[in-house]
């Protein structure tokens, strides 16, 4: 029902919880893959298409199917429910229906929902990617603002979602299905290894990303707005000239980022030169699988008001954060983080080499996508490149600024970051590849050592929500990408001189904002120490 990983699904996760919840026996695989076998005799299914590699089923199930399941929970609670003025097993159906009644509909309901969307989609024989959204009607005193049909994820679904007291069970969702495509030549795929050597401007990097993770966010007193600023305002999205929502002290960055399910690609542009108490305005598409059915791809305006300003200050190099660090000198500091940088060179490699591969795969592969890429894909992409910047210790800050560029990608980037998924899984039904308990283990170790943190914070962060499963994707792609390697017809082809881009880059005076003003800092400290030395 999901895709083809060890992802939990959530339908059956609900129903498992259900069943535990109301007190029977856990369902072996046995017994629910016979449920969904009678479902699939029983059910009526209505397919339609509604876009590409997009389906809208209509499920019927019929009211014996649902009788039959009640009677056979209410069986089972005849013999072990307790009911005040009854031995135990003794009382009346009536009273036991009376007092048990919602917690059993809610069970069933929950089981019918799950049980039948798998029978449907293994009588349609529909590769489906992902869980299904669901079509639900609110209820009248839910205080809806706006009435009528939604579709919503399956945990919200289920919060709705109500057997019929008599007649059928009907269930609407859609779904994505995955496209039918054959893979290129998988041997003897052309890579180039380039002859690369650690420079200056590598390990000034890297330095640079450790003292961001101790950056504090400062507030800018005078000046304009500036890229990846940080800023609170006052917010107004409109569509079609009607108000749809207002928000005070909303915080944005200045830079490419989804609000409010909408895509601003040109926030950064409208919020970089302003200053508190200017207003700016900008406008995005509103995502095709937005909650809000009547919003779906309609343009959106955005007025923000902005009401305070902050920016990221990285500490300076001086004595205090090299003691802190553990160094007497900036030259000690130097010297370890460029003998790490020279030990991971190797994994750098081949990291770009992974890359070649992935071109080749995209531009040898033909395969149909989705008209409209939805939100819940990019999340999915999002997801992933997210698990590689942690593996390498990005700071949160970096890592934060990378998926908001992500999050607003042009549809032509988040339809190859689609494809390559596509590709990989297809590739993964025919490679020999295991991803062991011990892998994953393994990988969230490196992440809980990039980061100082314990090993099971990282996991249960990981667990909250797609995170292992999406790990677990991400150790499989890339021990069949090194397998492709392997086969691959490699050139080692020279390097770019990075220690002269380097200089080129300080001639041009390309720094950021954070790294002038500490410089400016640590120059005025050292200028004061020789005006010291020279009075001596």
């Amino acid at each position: 029902m999901a895709e083809e990983d060890p992802k939990a699904d959530v339908l059956e996760e609900e129903a498992s919880e259900t069943t535990d919840d109301a007190g029977g026996d856990a369902s072996t695989d046995d017994d629910e893959q016979s449920e969904v076998n009678k479902l699939k005799e029983e059910i009526e299914i209505a397919v339609e298409d509604v876009g590409t590699l997009r389906k809208k089923l209509t499920i019927t199930v019929p009211r014996d199917s649902i009788d039959r399941r009640l009677n056979e929970q209410y069986d089972e609670l005849s013999t072990d429910a307790v009911v005040p003025g009854f031995r135990k097993g003794r009382a009346p159906r009536r009273l036991i229906e009376k007092r048990f009644g919602h917690d059993v509909g809610d069970q069933v309901c929950t089981q019918l929902v799950s049980q039948a969307y798998m029978a449907a989609t293994e009588k349609e024989a529909l590769k489906t990617l992902g869980d299904p959204m669901i079509w639900i009607t609110p209820k009248a005193d839910a205080g809806d603002a706006e009435p009528g049909d939604k579709l919503v994820p399956v945990q919200e679904a289920f919060e709705v979602i109500e057997l019929p007291d008599d007649g059928p069970f009907t269930l609407v969702c859609e779904v994505e299905v995955r496209p039918e495509f054959d893979l290129p030549v998988l041997e003897g795929i052309p890579v180039e290894r380039p002859k690369i050597t650690i420079g200056e401007d590598d390990v000034t990097e890297q330095i640079d990303r450790i003292r961001s993770t101790r950056g504090s966010w400062e507030p800018v007193e005078d000046g304009p707005i500036e890229a990846d600023d940080l800023v609170v305002v006052d917010l107004k999205m409109t569509v079609d000239g009607e108000t749809i929502t207002e928000t005070e002290n909303a915080q944005v960055a200045a830079r490419p980022q989804v609000v409010e399910n909408v895509i601003l690609e040109k926030l950064g542009e409208a919020l970089i030169s302003k200053q508190v108490g200017d207003v700016c305005t900008t406008e995005g598409q509103i995502a095709e699988d937005d909650a809000r059915e009547k919003l779906r791809g309609k343009k959106a305006s955005f007025e923000l008001t902005v009401q305070d300003i902050k920016r990221l200050s990285l500490p300076p190099l001086d004595e205090a954060f090299l003691t802190s660090m553990g160094f007497e000198t900036e030259e000690e500091l130097r010297k370890l983080f460029r003998e790490q940088l020279e030990a991971r060179l190797d994994q750098t490699l081949q990291s770009g080499m992974r890359n070649q591969v992935q071109r080749y795969l995209l531009d040898n592969t033909k395969l149909e996508l989705p008209e409209q890429l939805s939100m819940r894909q990019t999340d999915r992409a999002v997801t992933r490149r997210m698990l590689e910047l942690q593996s390498q210790g990005v700071p949160k800050e970096e890592i934060d600024k990378h998926l908001d560029e992500m999050k607003t990608q042009t549809s032509e980037q988040v339809a190859d970051e689609l494809k390559l998924q596509f590709i990989m899984d297809a590739a993964a039904e025919d490679a020999e590849v295991e991803v062991t308990e011990e892998d994953l283990n393994n990988e969230i170790a490196v992440m809980a050592r990039q980061y100082n943190v314990r090993f099971d914070r990282i996991r249960d962060e990981l667990a909250k929500g797609d995170g292992l499963s999406n790990l677990y994707i991400r150790i499989r792609d890339t021990k069949i990408l090194d397998d492709l390697i392997e086969d691959a017809k490699i050139t080692e082809i020279d390097g770019p001189d990075k220690t002269a881009e380097a200089d080129k880059s300080k001639d041009a005076g390309k720094k950021t904002k954070a790294e002038k003003k500490t410089k400016k800092k640590a120059t005025k400290k050292a200028t004061s120490k020789s005006d010291d030395a020279d009075a001596t």
